[in-house]
């Protein structure tokens, strides 16, 4: 199944806050077109901040990042989906 989120915000720290929900759920990190990396996290805002300040993370190495979120209770397997079907740069599949 597709990507749900229809848009997309900046990963910055103020775009996060006032975004980012605190709640379960699965997240995407693109660049330009390019889908960089999925996780999930029982609190969205928190994993995604993390994210934003680990700057050894491989999704760093890509400009102009933007996150979507989908905030759903069955977040591992929605993941699990999206990594087979998307395949992002950042992710294997054992993330």
């Amino acid at each position: 199944m597709p990507w749900r989120a229809q848009s997309g915000y900046p990963l910055t720290t103020a775009s996060l806050l006032a975004h980012a929900p605190v709640k379960q759920g699965v997240y995407g990190i693109r660049s330009g077109g390019q889908w960089v990396y999925f996780g999930h996290s029982d609190d969205l805002r928190r994993r995604l901040l993390e994210h934003l300040q680990d700057r050894s993370h491989c999704m760093h190495r890509y400009p102009n990042l933007e996150f979507f979120f989908e905030a759903i209770p069955t977040a591992p397997d929605r993941l699990r989906q999206l990594l087979i079907e998307i395949r992002p740069l950042c992710n294997s599949m054992f993330d």
